[in-house]
């Protein structure tokens, strides 16, 4: 017969094992997926939609000049989604055209979070505006390492 100890000494030497992946649902749709660990909580059937979209929505703006809502309209891709590909810098509409405003002037903008006037401002003073410099790396209060 199996007693308490023996098996949460299985269930330890399963979660320290290479191979462990822990069930999550995905945040898009909810279905439960085995997850590794990396990256977003999105299941890989949504990532696949999400790339479909992407490519369809680029092929999209290959032939057509459009604003987002005029994108949206004809790819049946939500207009949140398509601001998201702004401001994540994976697509880009005209100045203006979007409705993209500068987080902090307000300023029209085809892409990203800020103007270039103010990602001038925010460099100079010595914040960075690419958050991939310090990725991964540990930071403590009170140290500058």
């Amino acid at each position: 017969m199996d007693d308490g100890r023996d098996y949460l000494a299985r269930v330890k030497k399963y979660r320290e094992s290479k191979n462990h992946t822990e069930l999550k649902y995905c945040r898009i749709c909810g279905r439960a997926f085995p997850y590794n660990g990396e990256g977003d909580i999105i299941c890989p059937r949504c990532i696949q939609k999400e790339q479909d979209d992407f490519e369809r929505v680029k092929k999209y703006l290959s032939e057509n000049h459009s604003t987002e809502k005029e994108t949206a309209e004809a790819t049946g891709v939500p207009e949140a989604t398509l601001t998201k590909w702004v401001r994540e810098g994976r697509l880009s509409f005209g100045a203006g055209v979007s409705g993209l405003r500068c987080e902090m002037c307000g300023k029209p903008i085809r892409t990203g979070k800020l103007c270039a006037d103010c990602q001038k401002k925010v460099s100079k003073k010595g914040y960075s505006t690419n958050r991939s410099n310090n990725y991964g790396k540990m930071r403590f209060a009170g140290r500058d390492n």
